[in-house]
């Protein structure tokens, strides 16, 4: 998920799954942003640069 513009590392609980999808239980709200299909690279604390912010380069 995403905090204050950082990945962050959370444990959930998942239900149901199938056709691609996952329902989480448990572990997050509606409200946060999660993270689908992170690259490798993606460490917990790392900057998150959300569509329409502008990045520094």
């Amino acid at each position: 998920m995403v905090k204050d513009g950082r990945a962050v590392k959370k444990k959930v609980s998942t239900g149901i799954t199938g056709n691609g999808h996952v329902e989480v239980t448990r572990g997050i709200s509606v409200k946060e942003t999660v993270i689908v299909s992170p690259p490798a690279e993606l460490h917990d604390g790392k900057k998150i640069y959300m569509p329409g912010e502008e990045s520094i380069k």
